[in-house]
C-alpha cells in the first residue's frame, strides 16, 4: 500500500469524526494527527490538547512549541498525577490509573467545545507491548484513528518525513515514570533528576537513552554499541553530572535500550 493510500485512508477516518480533541504529547505520533487533521478539518473543529506534568520530559516540551508556531488550536493543561495515591504509589497498573485521569480531562474539554471524539495517536505497534493505558483509553472510549487506518510506527515516520515534520526521525519518548521500578513510590525530585540527566545525555550525543533509578543508582540504557563504546569514552562527564544530582552509582547496560523494559520486573 502506498504512503498516499495510507494518507488517504487516515484522512478518511479523521472526516468521519467530524470534530475532535487530539491528546497531544508533542510526540511523532500525536504531531503527524496534528498535521494530518490540519489537511483535513476546518481549524475550529479540532483543538490539540497537551497536558503538561512531572511525568513529562522535557525533550517532548519543544515540539508542543511547534504546534503553537504553526498557529494550530491548542491548550495547555497543567495537571499532577502524583496527587493521585494510586498513581504515586506505581504499581504495575499506575499507566492504566494516569491515562484515566487525563484521558478523563480531554473528554471534558470535548464536551466544553461541542466536539465529538477524542482521540490519541496509538498505532498498530502499541500493542506489541504491555500497555496497561490502553485498557483505560477503551473503556472511556478514546479514538486511535492510526488504528483504524492501519498504521505502523514506521508508517506514522515515512508520512512525518514526507510532510516535513521537525520530530519526523525522533526516539520514541516515554512517561519519566516509566524510568523507575513499579511498588517505588513516585516523587517530583526523582522524576526531576532523571528528565535533566536524560536531557544532558541527549545534548551529549545519546538520543533516545534511557536512565533507570534502581535504589538510587542510575542505569543507563543507550541505543547501539556506538553509544555503548561513546559513553564509555565520556563516563568522566557522565559520571560527575548524574552524580551531582545524588545519584550514588551510575552504571551501563551492556544491552541497551529495549523499550518496556521495566516492564519486565
Amino acid at each position: 500500500m502506498t504512503a498516499k493510500t495510507k494518507e488517504q485512508q487516515l484522512f478518511t477516518v479523521i472526516k468521519a469524526y467530524g470534530s475532535m480533541v487530539i491528546a497531544y504529547s508533542g510526540g511523532v505520533d500525536s504531531t503527524l494527527l496534528a498535521a494530518a487533521t490540519e489537511r483535513c478539518l476546518a481549524k475550529d473543529k479540532f483543538m490539540l490538547v497537551n497536558i503538561n506534568s512531572v511525568f513529562t520530559a522535557t525533550l517532548e516540551n519543544q515540539f508542543v512549541a511547534w504546534a503553537e508556531n504553526s498557529s494550530m488550536p491548542l491548550q495547555i493543561i497543567q495537571m499532577n498525577p502524583l496527587d493521585d495515591p494510586i498513581v504515586r504509589s506505581n504499581t504495575p497498573e499506575r499507566c492504566y490509573h494516569c491515562k484515566k485521569i487525563i484521558m478523563g480531562k480531554m473528554l471534558e474539554v470535548a464536551e466544553q467545545l461541542n466536539f465529538a471524539v477524542v482521540a490519541d495517536g496509538t498505532n498498530l505497534d502499541d500493542f506489541d507491548d504491555y500497555r496497561p493505558g490502553l485498557q483505560a483509553t477503551a473503556e472511556l472510549e478514546i479514538k486511535h484513528p492510526f488504528v483504524e487506518a492501519g498504521f505502523t510506527k514506521q508508517d506514522i515516520r515515512d508520512l512525518s518525513r514526507h510532510y516535513g515534520l521537525p520530530n519526523w526521525n525522533e526516539p520514541a519518548a516515554a512517561c519519566l515514570a516509566s524510568r523507575i521500578p513499579h511498588h517505588i513510590s513516585l516523587d517530583e525530585q526523582t522524576l526531576k533528576i532523571v528528565d535533566e540527566a536524560e536531557t544532558f545525555l541527549h545534548q551529549l550525543g545519546f538520543p533516545g537513552c534511557r536512565v533507570r533509578i534502581i535504589d538510587n543508582n542510575a542505569k543507563l540504557e543507550l541505543r547501539g554499541e556506538e553509544q555503548l563504546l561513546r559513553a564509555v569514552e565520556q563516563r568522566a562527564a557522565i559520571i560527575e553530572k548524574l552524580q551531582a544530582s545524588g545519584l550514588k552509582e551510575v552504571m551501563l547496560d551492556l544491552v541497551g535500550y529495549r523499550q518496556g523494559a521495566m516492564n519486565r520486573n
